[in-house]
C-alpha cells in the first residue's frame, strides 16, 4: 500500500473514526504527550498595589480575573460587548436574539418551540444527499440549550 500519511489516516478515520485515529497518531509519535496539570503559583499582587486589565470577559478572561483577584491583583476586565461569556452563550426559553439588522436566526424560534437543535456537523461528504436516514439523540435538560451528541447517518 503506497500513499501519504494523511490518506493513511484518512482511511483509519473512515473505518474506526476519531478516536480510532487519534490513538493512532499517538502511536506514530504525531501527537505530544499530555501535559499534568499543575496548580497555579501567583505571587500575591497587594504588595506590589498591581492593577491588571483584562481584554475580553470570555471563559479565558474571566477565569484569569478570578485567579488574579484571589491572588490578590486589583482587576478590570474590558468587554466589547453587552454581555460576558465571549463565544460561549446560553439561550434559555423566554431569550431572544435580535440581529443588528432587524432578522431573528432560526435558533430563537425554534429553542421556543422546544424543537432540538443539530449543528455544526463534520464529515458529512461521504453521505449521499439522498438515501439516507440521520439520528441523533439529545438529552433533554431542563434549562440547558447546548449539549454534544453523537449524530450519525445510516445509509438506506
Amino acid at each position: 500500500m503506497s500513499g501519504t500519511r494523511r490518506e493513511f489516516l484518512r482511511r483509519v478515520a473512515q473505518v474506526g473514526g476519531y478516536r480510532a485515529t487519534y490513538l493512532t497518531m499517538q502511536a506514530m509519535g504525531l501527537l505530544g504527550t499530555a501535559a499534568a496539570a499543575e496548580p497555579l503559583a501567583l505571587e500575591g499582587g497587594t504588595r506590589h498595589g498591581t492593577k491588571v486589565v483584562i481584554l475580553g470577559a470570555g471563559m479565558a478572561g474571566l477565569s484569569a480575573a478570578y485567579e488574579l483577584g484571589k491572588a490578590g491583583y486589583d482587576c478590570t476586565v474590558l468587554e466589547a460587548r453587552d454581555r460576558v461569556g465571549g463565544r460561549n452563550w446560553t439561550v434559555r426559553r423566554g431569550a431572544t436574539l435580535d440581529m443588528t439588522d432587524g432578522t431573528r436566526p432560526a435558533h430563537t424560534l425554534l429553542l421556543a418551540a422546544d424543537i432540538a437543535i443539530v449543528e455544526h456537523l463534520t464529515n458529512l461528504a461521504p453521505v449521499p444527499p439522498t438515501g439516507a436516514t440521520f439520528t441523533a439523540t439529545p438529552p433533554r435538560i431542563a434549562g440547558l440549550a447546548t449539549f454534544p451528541v453523537r449524530a450519525f447517518a445510516t445509509l438506506n
